[in-house]
Parts: structure tokens; sequence; C-alpha cells
């Protein structure tokens, strides 16, 4: 079966549930691995998604685009790391572990459904965000401060990275570059292929849903 029907998370449970686990990767981030170069798979709706196999982990995937907006508002969006259910689809719930004192550092701990007969995934996450004279980044690692996986539930390791530009030549535009990676191990044997096809659905629609709440922000008194 192509991926593209597989992958229509309306029509498929395994796919709904694959997009859920991606989003996860939203909050989450890691080291880098060995790796090959990137092999685009193409552009859908005005994001360009491309994937990157490594040597000692799963497949790397990365959506970017640029969105219409200005910057400010999109960082603020991406700090406010307890709002992202508001705006990102297949989160589940998410409850704060722990904040430390100083900003830019988080703990969250969440848990997601799954469609018979896989098990329920949850993850801890420590957050940080960093902000340097030419990008923002949103990292996480996995983290032991949170509580330990109920019986049948499998503790997802993964990880992901928001980064937005501040490209110099579009000072003063509303032009924003920003792209999300996500690289993870899902807690399960999913084929390459599912998560690619996964991933031309749910990239660009993580991009998308950041613009609509960066705009919603930038709209605010």
């Amino acid at each position: 079966m192509r991926a593209s029907a597989l992958c229509q998370w309306r029509k498929h449970r395994l796919c709904q549930a694959l997009l859920r686990l991606v989003a996860v990767g939203i909050l989450c981030a890691g080291p880098l691995r060995a790796q090959a170069d990137w092999r685009l798979l193409g552009t859908f709706d005005e994001a360009t998604v491309a994937t990157q196999t490594t040597t000692t982990g799963p497949l790397r995937v990365r959506a970017t685009r640029t969105l219409p907006i200005d910057c400010a508002a999109v960082v603020a969006a991406l700090q406010d790391v307890p709002s992202f259910s508001r705006w990102v689809e297949f989160t589940g719930w998410d409850v704060v572990v722990d904040e430390r004192a100083g900003g830019g550092a988080l703990t969250m701990h969440g848990q997601h459904g799954m469609p018979f007969p896989f098990s329920p995934r949850d993850y801890v996450v420590d957050y940080v965000a960093a902000r340097s004279s030419t990008q923002f980044t949103l990292t996480a690692r996995s983290s032991d401060r949170g509580p330990k996986a109920a019986n049948g539930t499998v503790r997802l390791r993964v990880h992901s990275t928001w980064a937005v530009t501040f490209a110099a030549e579009l000072a003063g535009l509303p032009r924003c570059p920003v792209s999300y990676e996500y690289d993870g191990d899902l807690g399960g044997n999913f084929p390459a292929f599912l998560l690619e096809g996964a991933f031309k659905e749910e990239g660009p629609k993580l991009l998308a849903s950041l613009l609509t709440e960066a705009r919603r922000r930038e709209a605010k008194p």
C-alpha cells in the first residue's frame, strides 16, 4: 500500500497514533547522532519535508517553512510550553512536573493512548529554550524527574528541535524561517515509510498551527 494512502490519519488508526507520537516530539530534543545527507520528500502545504538516516538511531525527519509573521510572535508561542496543548493536536495530557527558577527550563510529563493492540505511551522530558543573536531554539531531553511509567505503559525516548532563525535580510519584515526536526524511538518497530508518510501530514500541519497561534498572540492587545 502506498504510504500516502496509508497515512491519511483521518482514516487509519495506526497513522493517527503515529501522528500523536510525532507531535510529542515537538517538545523533546537530544544529542546529535551519526548521519547521512538529508533526502527531500517534497513540499506540502508550503512546508519542505526531508528525512535523514542515522547509523545509531531512528530516522530523523524535518519540516521547514518561512512563516508570514514577525519572529517575535513565533518565539512567544514556542516559549509557552504549557500552552502547547491549545494549538498542537494529539498532545494528549501534559502536566508540569518542575519549573526551575530563572525561566527557560521546564519538565513535563504526558501520556497518549494507542489503538489496540499497542500499549499506551508516556514521556517525561526537560525542555530548555536558548536564544542568540541569530537563532532561537527549543530543545528537550528525556528526564528522570517525573513519575515512573505505569504498568503496561511504554516510556518513549523521543527528541526534536524547534529552531527560529533571525535572518538579517528579513529584519523588520513579517517573514520568519522556522524548522522542526523529530528524531526518536516511538516505542515500537514502526517502518520508516510509515513515519515518513505520517510526517508529510504532521510536519506541515504543526507549522501551520504554530502560525495560527503566533497570529493569535500578535493580535492580543
